[in-house]
């Protein structure tokens, strides 16, 4: 076992520079978990009727009737995470 020795100002030195560190290598995940998150705040067709437990004719119903948010570019449909879970949440009985 090798023990080493460390003058206390170097090591409160040391210290501080770790907890620098390790604090902004924190925000740096943070931020790229909430880009992340973004990204995925929109979710497909067969994702969502996995979500909602329905047909694609009821999820045409629930968009056309403006039960949840959604967005297309050309023919690519995508609904919004967010008012999928407030739908869900809308029509708990718990």
């Amino acid at each position: 076992m090798e023990v080493i020795l460390i003058d206390s100002i170097a090591y409160e030195k040391l210290k501080q520079e770790l907890f620098e560190f390790l604090s902004k290598k924190m925000k740096e995940s943070a931020t790229a978990l909430s880009e992340t998150n973004a990204a995925n705040d929109w979710v497909g067709v067969k994702e969502t009727m996995k979500m909602l437990n329905v047909g694609r004719t009821k999820l045409q119903q629930m968009k056309n009737d403006g039960e949840i948010h959604f967005t297309q570019y050309r023919k690519k449909l995508q609904f919004s995470r967010k008012s999928i879970n407030a739908f869900l949440k809308k029509h708990s009985t718990l």
